[in-house]
């Protein structure tokens, strides 16, 4: 998702950003400091890109994708390289 982001892609990285938090709040996980770190630069990444209400509306998506699903669109974003 990071290098989705990275490259232009900024709903796709979104969407995924929703379907990670969505599953690792089922599991239970517990972010540490540098995870934390990660998710901060990918959303001060993301809300150069987008809106806030973009991001959320991506993310609220991403939250409702499939394993299968969010493989494709993180793939499908790879595919793309960067934009410009």
């Amino acid at each position: 998702m990071p290098v989705a982001a990275l490259w232009g892609h900024a709903t796709a990285a979104a969407r995924l950003m929703g379907f990670v938090r969505v599953r690792e709040e089922r599991a239970g996980f517990r972010p540490g400091l540098v995870r934390k770190a990660a998710d901060e630069l990918l959303r001060s990444r993301l809300a150069r890109q987008l809106s806030e209400e973009a991001i959320a509306s991506a993310s609220g998506d991403g939250t409702r994708l499939t394993e299968e699903e969010a493989v494709v669109e993180a793939r499908a974003a790879l595919d793309l390289g960067p934009a410009g």
